[in-house]
């Protein structure tokens, strides 16, 4: 068996996957001959994964030379890259299925990792010549575990600098949630994007063992150990069981996807995981916009250019992350800043054309300056000058710093979805911080109470974070839930404590001492 073979075995069989169909039945078609299945194809032999690795990059590093990539920049030693143009745009290639851990197998089959694209991310906020971000995906999906976390990752780089996304062609299901966190989507004519859903895949090779002769019983403790074990059929609670898994990972996708898109849960939930042809994403709000790829670069130009207006006119909580900003789950890749290796196969160093068109002179101003055309030594109306303008930038660069360390606090909390709305509402570092450790004991305090308590679910402590809520206020809120759901088994337990009084009292007795006394 292939290493690509090898691997999408792993990767396929019973894991429950964020990915399009046909990508799968594709993945199942080069798998099923080597698991002793026969399946009905008329495609030609696979070629070995590392060489279509090799052709996809190819392909790939040309198309970055046309959009004006001056050069590849490697993140963590290889885990990662992006490339960079002439003016700071930075692409990141998302391709092939996605899967969960960084392996250098793995790229050499061409997956991408989730592992690879937070430490990638890391690194775009770490970079200051990074002004922007282009998400570049093409892939039909893949593992569900981490794209949530990741598509988070980009959200939370959106409120530093900015992220968009672009279906080239197709973000299917895994693969459009990643490029869903991008404050923009857009896609060429004829491109598909959605299949928001979920699925896992169960081969019962029972009948194909017996065909061989093979007979394999499976000794285990615990009666779910073996859900899903593919030599035997899959018997009907295991079904209900993982079906009732696949539907939590695509309800918790979906509200992903709404919360990003700005849509209704019940919007993206009516798209049935279908996948949809470029302007009818747009009508969906799953795009924003049909174009191509340099109108989409511009546009992503367009915005940098805007936001950085804004801060020059009122400072924000924006810029890049600190050098030394890195990610918990990465402390054993320490990164720091990215590096910049020669430009690959097909990058090769050109010139393109800036975004930023410098201003047109007007005489009328350069004669009204009396320190000369330039004006540098002379103060304005307020007698501010060269001081009111390095005052400024000192507060952009300390907004800029704060906004970093909201960035790495929220990551460290476990809670990255929650750092560009702290930048956007301007929230102190110290306010985040203690919002931040309340959310961790609402967190612990609901994981308690769901112990003792079936009727405490499982999302009441992000809805309770969401809302708001002090720790006070939430332990209340889960104390009258668990009362509430314990009421009837208290009321059935313990019989009314007037019938009990009043069963324990003798009438006739009292009437017959009532006789005597009279």
């Amino acid at each position: 068996m292939s290493a690509l073979s090898f691997r999408l075995a792993e990767y396929i069989s019973g894991l429950t996957l964020c990915m399009e169909p046909g990508r799968a039945r594709a993945a199942l078609l080069v798998l099923a001959p080597r698991l002793g299945m026969s399946v009905r194809t008329d495609s030609a032999p696979a070629e070995d994964g590392a060489t279509l690795a090799a052709q996809a990059r190819s392909a790939r590093e040309a198309s970055l030379t046309l959009a004006g990539a001056v050069e590849t920049v490697e993140v963590g030693d290889g885990l990662g890259e992006y490339a960079l143009t002439e003016d700071g745009m930075a692409i990141v290639s998302i391709a092939g299925t996605l899967v969960s851990r960084f392996g250098f197998l793995d790229a050499a089959c061409g997956l991408t990792s989730y592992e690879s694209l937070n430490a990638t991310a890391d690194a775009l906020a770490q970079d200051p010549r990074v002004g922007g971000v282009m998400l570049d995906v093409n892939s039909g999906g893949g593992v569900a575990n981490g794209m949530l976390d990741t598509a988070d990752a980009f959200r939370a780089l959106d409120g530093i600098k900015p992220v968009f996304g672009y279906a080239n062609s197709v973000a299917g299901s895994a693969a459009y949630g990643l490029i869903a966190s991008g404050s923009r989507v857009f896609l060429p004519r004829m491109a598909l994007v959605g299949s928001i859903g979920a699925m896992t895949v169960h081969i019962d090779q029972s009948a194909a063992d017996a065909a061989r002769g093979l007979a394999y019983t499976a000794l285990f403790a615990g009666d779910y150990k073996v859900d899903g074990w593919d030599h035997a059929p899959l018997a009907d609670d295991a079904r209900v069981r993982i079906m009732a898994r696949i539907t939590s990972v695509r309800d918790q996708f979906a509200q992903s996807v709404a919360t990003h898109r700005g849509l209704s849960l019940e919007a993206v939930l009516d798209t049935k995981a279908g996948v949809l042809l470029d302007h009818d994403a747009v009508s969906s709000g799953l795009a924003d916009d049909v174009l191509v790829f340099a109108d989409a670069m511009d546009a992503l130009r367009q915005e940098v250019r805007a936001r950085a207006t804004n801060r020059t006119t009122v400072p924000s909580a924006g810029g890049q992350a600190p050098a030394n900003a890195v990610r918990p789950r990465d402390k054993e890749i320490i990164m720091g800043l990215p590096k910049t290796r020669a430009p690959g196969k097909g990058v090769r160093p050109i010139k393109t054309e800036t975004a930023v068109e410098p201003p047109e002179d007007n005489p009328a101003e350069d004669e009204a300056t009396p320190g000369g055309a330039d004006g540098d030594e002379t103060e304005g109306a307020d007698g501010e000058g060269e001081d009111g303008d390095e005052g400024a930038a000192e507060k952009v660069t300390a907004a800029r710093t704060e906004a970093a360390e909201i960035v790495a606090a929220c990551v460290q909390a476990g809670a990255p979805q929650l750092a560009a709305g702290f930048i956007s509402a301007g929230t102190p570092l110290t306010t985040v911080k203690a919002k931040l450790d309340t959310a961790s004991s609402i967190r612990a305090l609901v994981a308690d109470a769901a112990k003792a308590s079936p009727n405490i679910r499982a999302d009441a402590a992000e809805a309770l974070i969401g809302a708001g809520a002090t720790l006070a206020e939430a332990r209340k809120s889960i104390l009258d839930a668990m009362l509430t759901g314990q009421a009837p088994a208290i009321r059935s337990a313990a019989p009314d404590p007037v019938k009990k009084v009043g069963a324990a009292i003798d009438v006739a007795a009292i009437y017959a001492r009532a006789n005597r006394l009279k």
